[in-house]
């Protein structure tokens, strides 16, 4: 058993335990499946999607979630990642791609200030 999976299992067992509530952030999809009641999907810095755990992994409702689901490994052979395109789709929550720049707009932080590169 992993450290991380050691440590995983301590904030299980103490949550249960001692009725803790715990703020648990992090990237790993799987170890936030397994610890949280309730996710929150942030998109930058903003949250998109709130929801219980099982509500969120079943059924997402944001582009972002459902773009960010299927890189979660699937260790159970009987659970299939969602395999959704989020483009094209409508919602009334924002989301934007990542802005594309031109090489000639590009920054460059040479000598501690920013300038046109």
């Amino acid at each position: 058993m992993s450290v991380q999976a050691q440590i995983i299992n301590l904030l299980c067992d103490l949550k249960e335990r001692r009725g803790l509530i715990y703020a648990f952030i992090s990237h790993d999809l799987n170890a936030v499946r397994f610890i949280s009641d309730e996710v929150a999907v942030m998109y930058l810095g903003k949250v998109v999607e709130k929801a219980p755990r099982k509500g969120l992994f079943s059924n997402p409702r944001h582009p972002y979630t459902i773009a960010l689901l299927p890189s979660v490994p699937v260790f159970n052979t009987q659970e299939e990642g969602r395999r959704t395109n989020p483009v094209g789709r409508r919602h009334s929550v924002s989301f934007r791609p990542a802005v594309r720049l031109p090489v000639s707009h590009a920054l460059s932080a040479r000598d501690g200030g920013m300038r046109r590169a």
